[in-house]
């Protein structure tokens, strides 16, 4: 019924808020610290947590994420063949699902979220996990939304149709991020939630393959149109010229980049990003502590592979490196590759989420490596 309600009335919202091309939100900009309850920088959970086996877009990585520090979680949205909203990022199922006998879908034909009601994909299929209790049926978006809510967590919706804005505002109000490319959608949502966070992305000025954006006062010049909060993101680093940056930085924009590489969170860091969407670090509310360092400069081989084991509560662990040359480090399975050619000592920083209290952090050399320090932190 309550779905029923919501779109027999979404004809009315849009066409409330059609606009021409010419239209500008008058909407005084709040601060962002005001909004997200932090200072500058903050880490948005991509997907929730989904570390330990925890399925990506379950209630599980929601309060997980919660747990470990997020204060900000993304999700996507699909809809099934009734129309019922689920938090899911692929079209299909065969990635993130498996049946409910648990057989493994991944590589049958692709089972779309589209093509099945609620009720086939509630009693039809589980979350792909090897731990008991998290073998649950997919999460529909109200229940989501509701336990974002719940934790006092902001939302960051992912191109999440307009149509879904008032059940949003039921649980969190104007509180949330709204991302997306599509003008109209971008102003249909500043309309019904005057408060919220704009994140404008791939835009046509933006070459991602190239990293190259063709025209930034235009850019600038739609992003005034949307009014109050206002941000730009990209997953293409390179976009972010530092004659970009000061740009959005001149006219009271954020910026942020979506990664899942360490090197390249740190570097932004570095350049002052106000978002990073990700789930390689945790909030950075956290406090560290050192389990590990190395402070002599060593020299290793091409090819050499250098063991540490080390101890942890069990928590966040990064890694902090200078070097020069190339390596791929790995720690609890996840791996990351990264260093440089020429023949500077560069700063990189490789981070993990884990319950495991011994672990070992593999250093394989890709090329002849000179490390001059390094530290393994542990956050608590």
């Amino acid at each position: 019924m309550y779905i029923a309600v919501l779109f027999l009335f979404l004809p009315i919202i849009i066409i409330s808020c059609k606009k021409d091309d010419n239209y500008v939100v008058e909407i005084p900009p709040e601060k962002i610290t005001d909004f997200i309850g932090l200072e500058k920088l903050t880490t948005v959970c991509h997907r929730g947590l989904n570390a330990y086996n925890c399925p990506e877009n379950s209630i599980h990585a929601i309060t997980m994420a919660y747990a470990q520090g997020f204060k900000i979680v993304e999700c996507d949205v699909k809809f099934t063949s009734d129309n019922v909203p689920v938090i899911m990022h692929d079209a299909s199922i065969n990635r993130t699902m498996n049946t409910i006998e648990d057989k493994d879908i991944s590589s049958s034909a692709k089972v779309n979220v589209s093509s099945l009601t609620w009720e086939e994909l509630s009693t039809k299929y589980i979350y792909k996990t090897s731990v008991p209790e998290y073998k649950t049926r997919v999460t529909s978006f109200y229940e989501w939304i509701q336990r974002v809510g719940e934790l006092d967590l902001i939302p960051f919706l992912h191109n999440v149709s307009p149509s879904l804005i008032p059940t949003v505002q039921e649980y969190v109000g104007d509180k949330f991020i709204w991302m997306g490319s599509n003008l109209s959608s971008i102003m249909t949502v500043r309309t019904l939630a005057p408060g919220c966070f704009i994140m404008y992305q791939n835009a046509p000025e933006e070459d991602r393959k190239k990293g190259v954006i063709s025209n930034i006062d235009g850019i600038i010049k739609k992003m005034k149109r949307f009014g109050g909060m206002v941000g730009y993101s990209s997953m293409t680093y390179k976009s972010f010229s530092d004659e970009f940056i000061e740009a959005l930085t001149e006219n009271g924009f954020y910026w942020q980049y979506s990664t899942t590489r360490p090197n390249y969170s740190s570097d932004a860091v570095r350049r002052g990003v106000d978002f990073l969407l990700t789930n390689n670090w945790c909030n950075n509310k956290l406090t560290y502590r050192t389990v590990y360092q190395q402070d002599d400069s060593l020299a290793y081989d091409s090819g050499k592979t250098v063991s540490i084991p080390f101890t942890t509560i069990g928590n966040n662990v990064k890694v902090i490196v200078t070097l020069k040359g190339k390596v791929t480090m790995t720690m609890d399975g996840i791996k990351s590759t990264f260093g440089h050619t020429d023949d500077m000592l560069k700063t990189y920083e490789f981070g993990i989420n884990t319950l495991k209290q011994d672990l070992n952090l593999s250093v394989k050399c890709n090329t002849g490596v000179v490390i001059s320090s390094l530290k393994i932190q542990e956050s608590y």
